[in-house]
């Protein structure tokens, strides 16, 4: 089985449960009208028992389709690196020495005395000494 035929197959798969959903809607709103319990109760047994296979159905489906695919794409990833491996390898180029890091110029220690002088602004209590 192909991937395509696989995914045809989860489509209709998931086609029919959709179907199997929406007529266990319409046959429990149909066993509702009848006001009978026991209708009611038998109709909707014999939906849920119809959805429930059509959800298995479609499971399996899915699982087909997934283990389909899953060869596929290792099937096109083993001719991939077969590609690979059979073209030669270029010639390895020289190894580069990095160039020497380039130093930033260490700034010059401080000098203390005479520079500059820095006034602190005066605060409150001293305004009034002043």
């Amino acid at each position: 089985m192909d991937g395509e035929m696989a995914e045809k197959l989860y489509q209709t798969a998931e086609d029919s449960l959709r179907a199997s959903l929406s007529a266990w809607g319409a046959a429990f709103d149909a066993a509702q009208a009848t006001g009978n319990d026991r209708v009611r109760w038998i109709v909707e047994e014999a939906a849920w028992t119809a959805s429930r296979k059509a959800s298995a159905v479609r499971n399996l489906a899915w699982d087909v389709a997934d283990l389909v695919l899953t060869a596929s794409r290792d099937q096109v990833r083993r001719q991939q690196m077969g590609r690979i491996s059979d073209q030669p390898l270029a010639a390895p180029s020289p190894i580069q020495q990095p160039a020497a890091p380039v130093t930033a110029p260490q700034p010059a220690p401080p000098q203390f005395g005479g520079q500059s002088v820095v006034r602190l602004a005066p605060s409150s209590g001293d305004a009034s000494s002043a």
